[in-house]
C-alpha cells in the first residue's frame, strides 16, 4: 500500500482531477452492463409480448448511452492531464535530483542507468498513470456494481458464481510476488542494456580505433541476452497465469448456463432475468479472470516507479561546502591549510597541502600523473571535500559559502571542454545567461574564436552538434575559453587546457587564455612546462604534496624533480622534444 499511496502523493494538486477522472472512467462499465441487464429484462419478459414498448426502451437506451459517452469524455481528459501533468514534473524532478546528486553518487552509477530512470522508468510511471489504475479502478467498479445488481436479481446464482471465482481469484493472486521478483530483474536488466549502448554511442570513435567492434558487441549481447533471459521468465510466469485465468473464466461461464437452463425450466426464474445475468455476469468474469493480470502488470510497473524513488532517495551535495576545520581567514584569493583527502578512505591522493595564492597571482602546477593536481582543483570546486584541513576563499572559510557561490568564484577551462548541443552563441552564453549578443560577441573575440565562427555559413547561429562533434578541438577549446571570459569570475582554473592541441591551435588558445588571465587569479595545470614559464610561480606536486616550489629559473637551477620535467621534455639546445612530450602527454606531466 505504501507505493500506491506515493503515487497519490506525487499527483499533488492534481489529485482530485485525477481521482475524479477515475472515478467517472470506472463508472462507465457498470452502468453500462447493468443499463443493459435492465434493457434485457424489460425486452424479454415485457416487450416481447407488448411491441408498442420496444420505441420507448429504445429511446430510454440510447439517452443512457450518450450520458455514458459524455461521461467518459470528461472522465478521460480530467485523468490524462492529471497524469500527463504529474509525470512531465516526476521527469523534471529526476533531472534536477541528477544535478544535486553527490559527487560520490555520481561516480557509482552509470551514465545510462540515470538515462534509463529518467526515460523509461519515468515512461512506465506514466503508463500507470494513464491506463493501469483506470483500468484496475474500472474492474474493480464493475465487479462490484454488477455483483449488487445480480444479488438483487436472483441471490443463489450470484453467490454460487462469486464464491467459485474469488477461489480462483485466490489461486492466481499467488503469482503477484514472483511476477513482481521477475519484473525487477527485467528492468535492472534492460538498465545495464542502456548504460552499455550509452557507452557504445558515446564511444564509438574509441572503438572504431582499435577495432574493439567484436569485442564491445559481445558484451553487449551478454548485457542484452541477460535482459532477454529475464523478459522470458517474466513471460513464463505470466503465461501461466494466463491460462489458470482462462480456465476460471471458461467453467464458471459453462457452469452458470447448465444451472440457468435447468433454474428456466423448473420455472424458478425468468429468460429476461438469465440474460440479464449474463450481461451483468461478465462484469464479475472480467473482475476475476481480468484484475489478476492486470494487477500483476500494475505490479510490474511499479518496479519503475522503485527505482525513480531510490534514485530521488539517493544522497544530495551539501548546499554549504562542508570542512573539518573552519578556523581559516587567509587573506589573498585562496588559502589551503594541511588539507589532506583521499577517495577510498585510506589511500591519501593530497597530503598536508599548504598553499597560499595572492590575489592577481599566476600559479602554475606540474608534476607526474597521479600526484594530486586534479583532485586539488576538485576540492577547490567543491566536487570533492577535505577530510582534514581547512580552505580559505578571498579571506573567509569555503564553509561560508554555498557551493553556488563558491563555483561562482571560480571560472575552469578543463583539457576536454564540453559542449551542449545547440548553437556556438548558446553555448558561450552558457557562461552568463543574461549576457547580450554584443557581449557573446565580445567575449568570442578575446578568446581568437571570433574569426572562426564568422567564417561559418550561420555565424554565432551555428549547430555545434553532439558534444561539439562539427568542431575542431582548437574550436571547441576557445568557445570554452569564451565561456569562462563571460562568466568573468575572480578566480581561474585551468586544468591543461592545451594538451590535446596541434601547434597552430595550440597558439591560438595559448594566446586566448593570457587574454583571459589578465588581472585574474589563475591557477593552471599543465604539461607542456614551456606554457608555463612566465608565470608568478610554479608548484611540482608528487604523490599529493608540493615538494617544489619557485620560478621557472630557481627550480632549473636546484636540479630536482622539475630539472628532471625539463630535461625529459626538451633537448640538450633547448629545443622541445616532440617526441618525448608526445610520450609525457600520455602519463599526464
Amino acid at each position: 500500500m505504501k507505493r500506491y499511496r506515493l503515487l497519490l502523493d506525487l499527483l499533488k494538486n492534481q489529485k482530485a482531477k485525477y481521482l475524479l477522472g477515475i472515478l467517472l472512467l470506472g463508472l462507465i462499465d457498470p452502468l453500462n452492463n447493468i443499463v443493459l441487464a435492465g434493457l434485457s429484462v424489460q425486452i424479454f419478459d415485457e416487450a416481447i409480448y407488448d411491441a408498442s414498448l420496444v420505441l420507448p426502451v429504445a429511446i430510454k437506451f440510447l439517452l443512457l448511452m450518450g450520458i455514458l459517452a459524455l461521461l467518459l469524455l470528461f472522465g478521460r481528459y480530467l485523468m490524462d492531464m492529471a497524469a500527463l501533468k504529474t509525470t512531465g514534473d516526476l521527469r523534471q524532478a529526476v533531472l534536477s535530483k541528477m544535478l544535486r546528486l553527490d559527487q560520490r553518487e555520481l561516480g557509482e552509477s552509470h551514465s545510462g542507468d540515470f538515462i534509463s530512470r529518467s526515460t523509461n522508468d519515468v515512461q512506465v510511471v506514466e503508463r500507470i498513470y494513464r491506463d493501469q489504475l483506470a483500468i484496475v479502478a474500472g474492474i474493480l467498479l464493475n465487479g462490484i456494481g454488477c455483483g449488487v445488481a445480480m444479488f438483487i436479481l436472483d441471490w443463489r446464482f450470484s453467490l454460487g458464481l462469486i464464491v467459485y471465482q474469488a477461489l480462483m481469484l485466490f489461486l492466481v493472486s499467488r503469482f503477484a510476488k514472483p511476477l513482481k521478483k521477475a519484473s525487477d530483474a527485467l528492468q535492472a536488466a534492460l538498465s545495464k542494456v542502456t548504460a552499455k549502448a550509452s557507452d557504445i554511442m558515446q564511444g564509438y570513435q574509441v572503438i572504431r580505433l582499435f577495432n574493439a567492434g567484436s569485442y564491445v558487441i559481445s558484451q553487449f549481447r551478454q548485457h542484452n541476452e541477460g535482459a532477454r533471459q529475464q523478459a522470458q521468465r517474466r513471460v513464463r510466469i505470466s503465461a501461466l497465469y494466463t491460462g489458470i485465468n482462462s480456465f476460471s473464466w471458461t467453467s464458471s461461464f459453462v457452469g452458470f448456463i447448465i444451472v440457468s437452463a435447468f433454474f428456466v425450466q423448473k420455472g424458478y426464474i425468468s429468460l429476461g432475468t438469465v440474460i440479464a445475468l449474463v450481461q451483468l455476469q461478465n462484469g464479475i468474469g472480467e473482475l476475476f479472470l481480468s484484475l489478476g493480470t492486470y494487477y500483476n502488470q500494475l505490479q510490474g510497473s511499479l518496479a519503475g516507479l522503485d527505482r525513480i524513488i531510490e534514485l530521488l532517495a539517493k544522497k544530495e551535495e551539501p548546499k554549504f561546502y562542508p570542512l573539518a576545520n573552519e578556523n581559516s581567514h587567509a587573506e589573498g584569493a585562496l588559502a589551503l591549510n594541511n588539507v589532506s583527502f583521499s577517495y577510498d578512505g585510506s589511500t591519501e591522493v593530497v597530503r598536508d597541502l599548504n598553499l597560499s595564492v595572492a590575489k592577481g597571482e599566476t600559479v602554475a602546477i606540474v608534476g607526474p600523473s597521479g600526484g594530486g593536481k586534479s583532485t586539488l582543483f576538485k576540492l577547490l570546486l567543491g566536487f570533492n571535500y577535505p577530510q582534514t584541513g581547512s580552505i580559505s576563499l578571498l579571506g573567509r572559510p569555503a564553509s561560508e559559502y554555498s557551493l553556488k557561490e563558491l563555483r561562482n568564484l571560480f571560472a575552469y577551462v578543463p583539457q576536454e571542454p564540453y559542449l551542449f548541443s545547440g548553437t556556438i552563441a548558446e553555448n558561450i552564453a552558457n557562461g552568463n545567461l543574461k549576457a547580450t549578443r554584443e557581449e557573446i560577441i565580445i567575449a568570442a573575440e578575446q578568446a581568437n574564436a571570433h574569426e572562426f565562427i564568422s567564417k561559418l555559413p550561420e555565424g554565432y547561429d551555428t549547430p555545434v552538434g553532439e558534444r561539439g562533434v562539427f568542431l575542431s578541438g582548437g574550436e571547441k577549446q576557445r568557445i570554452a575559453i569564451a565561456r569562462a571570459v563571460l562568466k568573468n569570475a575572480q578566480i581561474l582554473l585551468l586544468d591543461e587546457a592545451t594538451s590535446s592541441l596541434d601547434n597552430e591551435s595550440e597558439a591560438l588558445v595559448q594566446e586566448a587564455l593570457e587574454n583571459l588571465m589578465q588581472e585574474r587569479t589563475s591557477l593552471v595545470i599543465a604539461h607542456r612546462l614551456s606554457t608555463v614559464e612566465q608565470a608568478d610561480r610554479i608548484l611540482v606536486m608528487d604523490q599529493g604534496r608540493i615538494v617544489e616550489e619557485g620560478t621557472h629559473a630557481s627550480l632549473l637551477a636546484t636540479g630536482g624533480l622539475y630539472t628532471r620535467l625539463h630535461q625529459l621534455q626538451f633537448t640538450n639546445n633547448g629545443t622541445e622534444n616532440t617526441t618525448t612530450n608526445e610520450s609525457l602527454r600520455a602519463v599526464n606531466i
